[in-house]
């Protein structure tokens, strides 16, 4: 006999992709856009409130981390341009060393084979392109966690970033990052180019304590939607700006906004969801 297990509300069971929207985040679009229209680069009043309105959207997603610094946090259109920065911003500054150096050596990163498609489509293009070496390093078959030791097999001498995600979007599997991170601090006191670690976190966020300072990464990178919230992303840079910070090259160029790495009106309906979504 057939059964009928149709509702009048649909039962969604994809969270892992994206989360609806909170009734709470739905009700601060609305004040959004009503009271906030202004102008963020602007020196009107107008414009200094909606100013003012992302700042506080950006010191709540540094306390959702655990970041130190407000300033350590840039909003980004979306999880895939927030790994992308990260990815090209190691790149850029090991070419910028190796220049000063009068070297031509290629950079090369390492990511595990089992990243998002805008981790490692992304670096298979750049490779494809000569524009970086990589190395991808496979889960264990039995546990799917990423080996800190298979990892550290694959640093080169011009090794710069190390991609790892913090939890699986598939499997859920929570992957060494904080080991690895302390593994490669250790080994950065003896290495003349430094490697840094990215973790793309848009799965973990809102499902465990997240703390920057905890997993000791360099660049974190966070997802509104994974988390009940809209469609943003943020990208989490350690002590950004500072000479012993990780770099940040921007991949667009026009206005100041995001402090001069971003450029590009900020969305700041979209920052105001973000806090509220940080809060429920």
């Amino acid at each position: 006999m057939a059964v009928n297990i149709c509702t009048t509300s649909p039962i969604y069971l994809d969270y892992n992709a994206t989360c609806p929207v909170a009734p709470e985040v739905c009700e601060s679009i609305a004040v959004a856009l009503a009271d906030y229209y202004g102008n963020p680069s602007s020196l009107y009043d107008i414009g200094v409130a909606a100013k003012e309105a992302i700042q506080s959207a950006r010191i709540q997603v540094a306390l959702m981390i655990g970041a130190r610094n407000v300033s350590d946090i840039i909003f980004t259109s979306s999880g895939t341009e927030a790994n992308h920065m990260a990815i090209l911003s190691a790149i850029a500054n090991f070419n910028i060393m190796n220049r000063r150096r009068e070297t031509s050596r290629i950079p090369h990163v390492i990511a595990s084979s089992i990243e998002h498609p805008s981790v490692k489509k992304h670096l298979q293009r750049l490779m494809a392109a000569r524009v970086c070496s990589c190395t991808f390093v496979d889960p264990r078959p039995f546990s799917g966690h990423i080996e800190v030791s298979d990892i550290m097999l694959a640093v080169q001498q011009d090794t710069c970033l190390i991609s790892v995600m913090l939890a699986n979007n598939e499997t859920g599997v929570l992957q060494p990052v904080k080991m690895l991170a302390e593994k490669i601090q250790n080994t950065n006191r003896f290495r003349e180019n430094k490697i840094y670690i990215h973790t793309d976190a848009a799965q973990a966020i809102g499902k465990i304590v997240v703390d920057v300072k905890q997993l000791k990464v360099d660049y974190l990178t966070i997802v509104g939607h994974k988390f009940y919230g809209p469609r943003i992303g943020a990208l989490y840079v350690r002590s950004l700006g500072s000479l012993a910070g990780a770099p940040l090259l921007p991949i667009f160029h026009g206005g100041n906004q995001e402090n001069g790495f971003r450029a590009g009106s900020v969305s700041i309906q979209r920052c105001l969801d973000t806090l509220r979504t940080s809060t429920v």
